[in-house]
């Protein structure tokens, strides 16, 4: 009878979600997993059929199921408290702060390497200083070493060795630490990085230029590592440093071909709402500081981390190019990016290092 009751009650659920999913409206985007969800796919699209509709309609019904945030919050829960997994989906929690495990990839550190060496071949006969610095992740500072991490150190020496001699490394890993980072996010925190800025400058040869901030919050920040966590972690407040300079520099985005501001407040309603810094993930962006002239000119190729560091470098800078290779193919650089007498900086988190096949 027990036996009989389970198995009812087990095809029931099956049975009783799809029928309760039809009846409810469909969600455009999951605010716990911050991204858009799934919708009812098209049998038709352009006039033809649609030979993607099963996969589509697959992920649509995952994507829309009822209750989907409390059943991941029970997965997760299972496996750490029931099955005792250090991780879930790549994932932890300790001390309140969300980390992200990962394997060095030996074969994308390479090929990275030859990436940057191949630009500087191609373009960087005229510029003036390389640097390149690596941004650890944070896991990098938590001193349980259980927990499997990118070697920072490994991925700092492979690229001493591989890069050109052209190249000089600036280290900032002592300038951060775990707390310089979101608790629920990968990113760091803006109002953290006087140290990282302080430490690029000097070593760039750049006069730091005496700067005061005021702060802007924004509060429930919820980053990307709390979207896969599924389990109740604290939101946090993002916050914004700016001052009547930052106020009034427009920075020309070539892909839409127009000025933007350089926080745009907007964006955190967004999916991404670290998106408020530089309008987010973007091929090409110029900034002009029509304060100073100086004659210094830095490009910068960079991954998202950049768009929060870069408002704290205006100050010093003629101009300031951001470049990111994720977007755009670095054939299309020529005629567009002027790299003649302009300092080259390659920053660059150990995630992207360890991805470098998304540069393109």
């Amino acid at each position: 009878m027990k036996d009989y009751i389970m198995i009812v009650g087990f095809i029931a659920i099956l049975v009783l979600f799809p029928v309760v999913g039809i009846f409810l409206p469909d969600q455009e985007v999951s605010n716990s997993e911050r991204r858009n969800l799934a919708m009812f796919p098209n049998v038709i699209e352009n006039g033809k059929m649609n030979f993607e509709f099963f996969d589509e309609f697959n992920e649509y019904v995952v994507d829309q199921f009822p209750g989907r945030d409390f059943f991941r919050t029970v997965k997760a829960t299972a496996q750490f408290s029931v099955f005792g997994h250090l991780e879930n989906d790549g994932v932890f929690v300790k001390g309140g702060m969300i980390y992200e495990t990962s394997h060095l990839n030996r074969e994308s550190l390479s090929n990275f390497a030859q990436k940057l060496n191949r630009i500087q071949d191609k373009y960087l006969d005229e510029s003036n200083s390389i640097y390149y610095s690596v941004i650890p992740n944070k896991i990098h500072y938590l001193e349980d070493d259980k927990y499997p991490r990118v070697d920072y150190d490994e991925v700092v020496s492979s690229l001493k060795e591989s890069l050109s001699e052209d190249f000089q490394f600036i280290d900032i890993s002592d300038a951060l630490n775990k707390e310089s980072y979101y608790a629920t996010d990968i990113h760091w925190r803006q109002e953290t990085l006087d140290g990282v800025v302080s430490k690029l400058l000097q070593s760039m040869n750049i006069e730091a230029i005496p700067t005061s901030y005021e702060e802007h919050s924004f509060s429930d920040f919820a980053g990307s590592l709390y979207s896969k966590i599924a389990l109740p972690v604290s939101k946090e407040n993002l916050i914004y440093r700016t001052n009547s300079l930052l106020d009034s520099i427009l920075v020309y985005n070539y892909e839409k071909n127009r000025m933007e501001p350089v926080y745009q407040d907007e964006y955190y309603s967004h999916v991404d709402s670290y998106d408020v810094f530089l309008g987010g993930a973007t091929p090409l962006l110029v900034i002009d500081n029509p304060e100073l002239e100086n004659g210094k000119k830095l490009i910068i190729f960079r991954d998202s981390f950049a768009s929060s560091l870069t408002p704290l470098l205006i100050s010093s800078y003629d101009e300031i190019t951001l470049v990111d290779l994720r977007y755009i193919g670095t054939d299309y650089l020529e005629g567009i990016v002027d790299f003649k007498d302009s300092d080259i900086l390659f920053l660059y988190s150990d995630e992207v290092i360890n991805n470098s096949y998304l540069l393109k």
